[in-house]
This record gives structure tokens, sequence and C-alpha cells, in this order.
């Protein structure tokens, strides 16, 4: 079976899905975290606008994941942060804006 990535529904068709085009990482926060989500999940293509659960993203991979970010950006992201904004763009945000208050 082939797994879509970003699919969508419009809800004019009834029942009819069709892939929204993929948005590439690219900001080096971004690259940084489609690369963990990647490695992890084990997919060739992350957008930034898939799910870390949607893709198939486990907890014990949710700890894998919070481990090696952690590592990467020397921040930590706490679980409501995560779930508030599951993505790849959502966290680059929060890792953006905790870079910008580490700085001050």
């Amino acid at each position: 079976m082939e797994k879509w990535i970003g699919v969508f529904c419009h809800t004019h068709t009834k029942n009819a899905c069709f892939p929204a085009p993929a948005v590439p990482p690219q900001t080096r926060i971004e690259l940084i975290l489609a690369g963990i989500w990647k490695d992890i999940l084990r997919l060739d293509q992350i957008a930034i606008d898939d799910s870390f659960l949607d893709l198939g993203g486990d907890s014990l991979q949710l700890m894998r994941m919070f481990n090696r970010t952690r590592q990467a950006f020397r921040h930590e992201v706490s679980i409501a942060e995560f779930f508030s904004a599951p993505t790849v763009s959502g966290l680059a945000k929060i890792f953006e804006q905790l870079d910008t208050t580490s700085a001050c």
C-alpha cells in the first residue's frame, strides 16, 4: 500500500483525498529536525507540515526524538510544546524562539 505524505481531503468532493504539495525543509533548524525524523522514522522524505505522530511515530520514537533534538539544539522541548506543534515547522519555530531567548 502506498503511503502518501501530506494528504488532505477536499470537503467539496465526497471522500476524495489528494496528496498536498509537500514543502521540503528550508531553514537550518528545519533541515536538522527533518534529518532526525527521517532517521528515527526510517522515511526518505519529511515535509515541514508532516506530523510526527501521523507519520507513524510512537512513544519510544518520540523519546528518541526528544533526546536527539536536545543534543542538536541544546534546548529541551516539553511534551506539551511538542503536542501543540507536532510538525517540523512548528518545532522549528519553538527552537528558533528558544535560540532568540537564550541569545539575550
